[in-house]
């Protein structure tokens, strides 16, 4: 287990600072870090590279993400412009970090098949 937290730390200390420094909100990569990681626990054992990939993808694509889901969602639903945007993107970052685990290894396997199929 000493690897997994060596790992997560890592990423974690890694992802959030160059985030922020590009500009992405604390609070999406959190929520994207902590889906990720969440998620990390039900995936199969799998090489440490593939973990720190696997852990950074998600926390980035829940910075990029999750203020865009936000303000889609407030286009879409009033009711979602009379709650504050923190808990929001931190959920929304989450969510996708969660997903991301699982999407990316998808949509890496569906692109290999369409090119196996040119």
């Amino acid at each position: 287990m000493a690897e997994i937290n060596t790992s997560a730390a890592i990423v974690g200390g890694a992802v959030t600072l160059t985030g922020t420094v590009m500009g992405m909100h604390i609070d999406a990569l959190v929520g994207g870090f902590g889906g990720g990681l969440v998620a990390l626990l039900h995936l199969p054992e799998m090489p440490h590279g593939k973990k720190f990939f696997s852990i950074a993808a998600a926390t980035f694509l829940g910075g990029v993400l999750a203020p865009m889901a936000i303000a889609a969602g407030a286009a879409s639903f009033d009711w979602l412009t009379s709650i504050k945007q923190t808990p929001l993107r931190m959920a929304a970052g989450a969510l996708i970090g969660l997903f991301a685990q699982v999407g990316i290894p998808i949509l890496f396997s569906v692109a290999r098949r369409k090119g196996e199929q040119l």
